[in-house]
């Protein structure tokens, strides 16, 4: 399995962006670099580590859901990660799984011709 840091940047900013908003906090960047040192932590224990990423990936979502926010996934990679997501709901999805990374142009020329994946 390849769960461990798909899309880890993302959530982490994200979340400290909303952790900052509800603690009324100016520069979440601190708050983002104190998550990461966390998830290093976490990460270091080993045995737990998908178990524990899982748990941090479902209360994220959760958490977005309950501020009526829409949930959104980067680096989805494999199958079984777009699973995971989908069993716990989570709204929206990018990465390598649904398309490699593209030019700005060639980005603009597809959604102007209406296509989607």
């Amino acid at each position: 399995s390849t769960f461990i840091g798909f899309g880890l940047p993302g959530i982490v900013a994200a979340s400290a962006h909303v952790f900052a908003f509800i603690l009324g906090i100016e520069n979440f960047k601190w708050l983002a670099i104190l998550f990461l040192l966390i998830i290093g932590l976490i990460l270091s224990a080993g045995k737990t580590v998908y178990g524990t990423m899982e748990k941090i990936t479902k209360t994220i979502i959760e958490m977005a859901h309950n501020l009526n926010l829409r949930a959104l996934a980067e680096g989805v990679e494999t199958e079984e990660q777009f699973t995971f997501l989908l069993e716990n709901e989570c709204d929206v999805f990018q990465g390598y799984l649904f398309s490699k990374p593209q030019p700005a142009e060639e980005i603009t020329r597809f959604l102007r011709d209406g296509k989607s994946l």
